[in-house]
């Protein structure tokens, strides 16, 4: 008796029994994210160079301003020039308002406090559409650069892939009557020729090419969940191939067929 989760198929059961399944999971694919298109200077896509360049001139123009109310108000109250802002504090809290921080100046007078306060509102506004902008950026470049389905696999030249040799997977693709699998395996045999670790029969082979290479995996969901569970640099593809079954085996007419399908 083979006590082991071995998948079930028509090949297989012409040779041995099967008990009853005891484990249903999906044909997926494990692949490392491609973040490689995520670079420093994705922070600053959201907008465009003319839209920076006005946003510097606001911000160096605010900071003048500030300046220019806060020492009309204090002169003009009779203030001491002692208590008068310097341009250095004027620009620095700017800058942290621009971040949405702040920073530590305390306004000399009530007009300045307003000034702060319309300026706090503007840069809000300006954080909530670079946000908004940022996310979307990132979300379309992570769906461009992930493959889902059989389709996506089959027609994109990137990546290489394989499956564990003489398994479950391996013969499904094989024997399948389905273009798209046919097509599929018929890949894996072109780059057999040159990498035959493509067909590789360990698992922790297939593993390390997906971690440093352009290498897909196609293997059951379950284990590849787990690795993808401790390593932020995994992808599993949402798109299933087929439904695999997972069973006991025993030699064609084993008595302990019956014996532990009962138990």
């Amino acid at each position: 008796m083979a006590f082991a989760p071995l998948g079930v198929s028509f090949e297989r059961n012409q040779v041995i029994d099967y008990g009853t399944t005891v484990y249903y999971d999906h044909t997926s694919f494990l692949m490392r994210s491609n973040n490689g298109g995520i670079r420093w200077y994705t922070v600053v896509k959201p907008f465009q160079v003319q839209t920076f360049a006005v946003l510097f001139a606001v911000f160096m123009w605010s900071t003048f301003c500030l300046l220019f109310v806060e020492k009309c108000s204090i002169l003009s109250n009779g203030g001491e020039k002692s208590i008068m802002p310097t341009f250095g504090e004027c620009l620095w809290y700017f800058f942290g308002a621009s971040l949405a921080q702040g920073g530590n100046y305390e306004t000399r007078s009530h007009s300045g406090a307003v000034f702060i306060s319309l300026f706090w509102i503007y840069s809000v506004i300006v954080l909530v559409f670079y946000s908004g902008s940022l996310m979307s950026q990132l979300t379309v470049l992570k769906e461009q650069n992930m493959l889902e389905t059989a389709n996506d696999l089959a027609r994109q030249s990137k990546y290489t892939y394989g499956t564990m040799g003489g398994s479950y997977y391996s013969m499904k693709l094989q024997n399948s009557t389905r273009p798209i699998y046919k097509e599929l395996y018929n890949n894996i045999l072109e780059f057999y020729e040159t990498d035959p670790e493509v067909l590789s029969t360990e698992h922790e082979v297939h593993y390390r090419k997906v971690k440093t290479e352009d290498y897909v995996l196609i293997l059951d969901r379950g284990y590849m969940k787990v690795k993808a569970a401790t390593d932020c640099d995994l992808h599993v593809s949402s798109g299933s191939f087929d439904v695999v079954q997972q069973a006991p085996g025993f030699p064609k007419g084993s008595p302990l067929r019956d014996i532990i399908s009962k138990q």
